[in-house]
């Protein structure tokens, strides 16, 4: 149950953060230069940081191994972004 709330936990962060951005960009804080450039600048560096950032610290080498068939659709899906 503690992993289950811990990924909760990471989604409702990023989800928050998205709403932030759309309530912000509704505002008129950004332009459509720095709205692409954001988007660019999260999806390219910011989510795939955070998502190795946490599986480093989350897991130990022998639950990476045990788990790592799962891993492949994650690694194709952020290749392919």
């Amino acid at each position: 149950m503690e992993i289950v709330l811990h990924a909760l936990n990471g989604v409702l962060t990023i989800m928050l953060m998205i709403a932030v951005g759309f309530y912000l960009e509704l505002r008129g804080w950004f332009s459509e230069e720095s709205v692409a450039l954001i988007s660019r600048l999260v999806n390219y560096v910011c989510l795939p940081t955070y998502m190795l950032t946490n599986i480093l610290g989350q897991f130990k080498h022998d639950q990476l191994i045990t788990l790592s068939h799962g891993l492949i659709v994650p690694v194709i899906s952020m290749l392919a972004g």
